[in-house]
């Protein structure tokens, strides 16, 4: 089950809240091929409720190979293959999520758009997650520390060394914090919808602990230049620089966030090429 934790609105790029229409193909005769479900149990492609879910990856059953499929909000690494109800598996090999030449440019489907109109997010998504597969013990991993007496200000706050975003001169509480099943996302993003945002995950493990990790994304409207990723991509948020690569950092809490308790600690993450984003929230 999702749950929203104090905001409202349709999902982001940053969660699973709204939920996913039909995205069963037309029957015409471009549509495209219906969906390989032969490794799921029983041949049949469970509910992503069913599914043990994170933000970007998921377990429905199955033993075959992963496989990085989205839904018309989101997409995800399935760890044994099965792919989820709803959810198309990509039509390009890992390293290389938008394999597909169009008229428009490069794209991930081999038929078109199998959900129009295809939202700009599924773009950064796959750029984010496409060179390798995400499961529960891939990262950027962050050293998570629980303080209760960790000082936050009244409102979120950013500095960045060597960190070319305008995330980091104008931030915002994210507008999309939820809870899945094996894991709470909460993000921070410009106060318009227009965009970079910073999302943190935490992860729950078995005996009860937290681990964390964290993501840079971009948000805008419905994508408009057709069967193409490579636009999108080119620049990051409003930045005409590549998204920065996060390698990790530190995540402090006054307590781990749930449905009456927003979050509220500190953070550093590093980047690739040696910057770091600070974030007081």
């Amino acid at each position: 089950m999702v749950i929203a934790l104090g905001c409202s609105g349709a999902t982001t790029s940053d969660g699973d809240a709204a939920a996913d229409v039909d995205a069963s193909p037309p029957t015409d005769a471009s549509s495209p091929p219906p969906i390989d479900t032969s490794a799921c149990p029983g041949g049949v492609a469970p509910e992503l409720a069913d599914c043990s879910t994170a933000l970007f990856h998921a377990d429905c059953g199955g033993d075959a190979d992963p496989v990085l499929a989205c839904s018309n909000s989101h997409c995800k690494w399935f760890e044994g293959g099965c792919p989820a109800d709803r959810f198309r598996p990509i039509d390009c090999p890992l390293g290389d999520p938008f394999c597909v030449e169009t008229a428009d440019g490069d794209w991930p489907y081999e038929n078109g758009i199998y959900e129009s109109p295809f939202p700009s997010h599924m773009c950064d998504q796959l750029d984010l997650i496409g060179d390798a597969v995400v499961t529960a013990g891939t990262g950027p991993w962050l050293d998570l520390t629980i303080d209760a007496d960790v000082s936050v200000p009244e409102s979120p706050e950013m500095d960045c060394d060597e960190v070319g975003l305008h995330l980091c001169t104008s931030v915002a509480r994210g507008r999309t914090i939820v809870a899945m099943p094996d894991s709470l996302t909460f993000a921070f993003s410009q106060p318009s919808e227009v965009g970079e945002t910073l999302t943190f995950e935490l992860i729950e493990d078995p005996s009860g602990g937290w681990t964390a990790r964290a993501y840079l994304s971009q948000f805008t409207d419905f994508w408009s230049a057709g069967e193409d990723c490579s636009q999108y991509i080119s620049g990051f948020g409003t930045s005409t620089e590549p998204r920065p690569v996060l390698t990790g950092g530190e995540l402090t809490l006054a307590a781990i966030p749930d449905t009456t308790t927003p979050p509220h600690g500190q953070a550093s993450v590093r980047t690739a090429d040696g910057g770091t984003m600070t974030l007081r929230f």
